[in-house]
């Protein structure tokens, strides 16, 4: 029995490997789309050497999560250290969006365990990004350490 490719050959056509060619491709292309939304670029270090990263979506720059503060200071260590190295802290929503949206989490080293609390800009107000990422704020109950970054 002769295979059915040109004459006996058992080499696949050039169209077949043309199509697998494509095929590679595209989905070499979708992957990278699904990146677009993920669009964050390293933007230097801080002047203590802290990394940051540029949401190309938001047009803000962040740094990594940089530490923990105690949660009975309201966030005034954190504040003083970001004032120094030239950023701030986020916004409840900017947590939100940063992670939720701009898939951050992960190059910002995000914490998402339990009792992971962020400090942000309300110092009455947390944000954790255990289970679905930051949804809902939380209320702070002053006891513990929370993280922080910075955002500009």
């Amino acid at each position: 029995m002769t295979a059915a490719f040109n004459n006996g050959d058992i080499r696949p056509p050039i169209a077949t490997k043309l199509l697998t060619v494509i095929f590679t491709v595209s989905m070499i292309s979708i992957g990278m789309a699904e990146n677009v939304d993920a669009a964050w670029l390293f933007a230097g270090n801080t002047q203590n050497g802290a990394p940051t990263y540029l949401d190309t979506n938001s047009g803000l720059t962040w740094t990594r999560t940089l530490g923990r503060v105690p949660s009975s200071q309201n966030g005034v260590t954190a504040r003083q250290h970001l004032q120094q190295i030239g950023f701030r802290l986020p916004s409840f929503q900017e947590l939100q969006a940063m992670h939720n949206f701009n898939n951050g989490g992960q190059i910002l080293g995000i914490n998402t365990g339990l009792f992971d609390y962020y400090e942000t800009n309300n110092t009455s107000i947390l944000g954790n990004a255990f289970g679905n990422g930051f949804q809902t704020p939380q209320k702070r109950k002053g006891v513990g350490h929370n993280w922080y970054i910075g955002v500009r």
